[in-house]
């Protein structure tokens, strides 16, 4: 008999537990003021960050162009780094870099890192020797076909696309965002000493595999001073081009 009523009496506590949990009534408080009150402190949505991933030419085994006793592999990791740094503070958004010295990576593990982290922009540093007193600077996106390529639909569901691929995913928000810095930094070359060229469509390797908008940056340079010029353009057009992003996450 003692035993039947221990088991009622579990019965009856789980039952007010699972109708507690369902319809938020509580047997414990009962009666209480919250039970009149709303709820008028709910929780505000938190503002998404936009995510940008820069890639920094170069790594351990790879130097690239040589620059008055430097290295391009040095001169691209300074300006992303430098790039993080004023965005950060500046800007709503999280910059993500490639790697850091001493790394050695591949073009896929940074598409795979991208891809992971649903960055909303890909941006491939590079720099190139050129002895003239105003920088030429070039934005690329990846294209394979640039005179028949066009991007495909994207879809919720699961679909498979090859590495090479799946650039067309974003292809127009990539042209758009070339364009964008383009434009920009087109009023200003003569204040940043640049000399800006339209964005083209390659088979640029830097950006094959990209689930995101992804743009590739080569910028010619004369001495390594020169990449702080370069480090104001970019910090301007990028900024500029974060709050178009923010406004449409």
């Amino acid at each position: 008999m003692i035993q039947s009523i221990k088991y009622t009496v579990s019965l009856a506590a789980i039952a007010c537990l699972l109708v507690s949990s369902l319809s938020g009534w509580s047997f414990f408080n009962f009666g209480s003021s919250q039970d009149t009150k709303p709820d008028t402190q709910q929780e505000q949505p938190k503002q998404r960050l936009v995510t940008l991933m820069i890639n920094p030419a170069g790594d351990a085994n790879t130097s690239g162009r040589s620059f008055d006793e430097t290295f391009e592999r040095a001169l691209t990791l300074r300006c992303a780094q430098e790039l993080k740094t004023n965005l950060e503070a500046t800007h709503n958004v999280r910059v993500l870099l490639t790697r850091f010295p001493g790394e050695t990576v591949d073009p896929l593990q940074n598409a795979s890192f991208a891809n992971r982290m649903q960055v909303n922009l890909y941006l491939s540093l590079h720099f190139y020797k050129a002895k003239e007193s105003h920088h030429p600077l070039f934005f690329y996106y990846y294209s394979s076909n640039p005179t028949a390529d066009l991007p495909v639909k994207r879809s919720k569901e699961l679909v498979f696309y090859p590495y090479n691929q799946a650039y067309k995913m974003y292809l127009k928000e990539s042209k758009e965002y070339a364009q964008e810095l383009y434009t920009f930094l087109k009023q200003d070359e003569k204040e940043y000493h640049l000399v800006c060229y339209p964005p083209l469509g390659i088979a640029c390797k830097p950006l094959i595999g990209i689930l995101a908008p992804a743009l590739m940056c080569e910028i010619g340079i004369d001495k390594k001073e020169d990449v702080k010029q370069c480090i104001l353009a970019l910090n301007s057009a990028l900024g500029t081009l974060i709050n178009r992003i923010e406004k449409n996450l």
